[in-house]
């Protein structure tokens, strides 16, 4: 019965800190802003839930079809977050959008209007914090932070 009550505690911990080391997945619903929670549920046809924040590592996917645009600036942090832009889907920056990865997957477009500044910071470990497989269009501006890379 011990070893039984030990593995569950070994259970739950693990479980815990898998939660707290990496976010969740949440996918667009329809278009609108991406920097409004109830824009965004765990189950790409909703049902699921919507995120608490955009602070806590979450991954962010813009769905095929989905077409985003920013209506105030939008600030995504935390261990492992960003947006994905799946093909098909589209992100417009109009405002300061801040995140540690942002991938353009093929088939998906992003745009950077005048008015916009992407700030791409050092979030992705060892890898590429900006993918662009897809379009991206810029006549705002693309900041990177200190160790960027992409």
């Amino acid at each position: 019965m011990k070893l039984l009550a030990s593995l569950f505690k070994l259970f739950s911990l693990a479980a815990l800190l898998s939660a707290t080391a990496w976010g969740g997945t949440y996918y667009s619903q329809s278009s609108g802003s991406p920097s409004i929670l109830a824009n965004w549920n765990s189950n790409p046809g909703g049902g699921g839930s919507i995120p608490s924040d955009f602070s806590s590592g979450d991954i962010f996917i813009i769905q095929n079809s989905h077409v985003m645009t920013t209506s105030a600036p939008w600030s995504i942090s935390g261990a492992g977050a960003g947006i994905q832009v799946a093909g098909g889907g589209s992100l417009t920056i109009d405002h300061v959008v801040s995140v540690p990865q942002l991938s353009v997957i093929t088939g998906g477009t992003s745009t950077v209007t005048a008015a916009g500044i992407l700030m791409v910071a050092n979030g992705n470990g060892g890898g590429f914090d900006l993918i662009l497989n897809g379009t991206m269009s810029f006549s705002g501006e693309l900041w990177y932070g200190s160790g960027a890379s992409g």
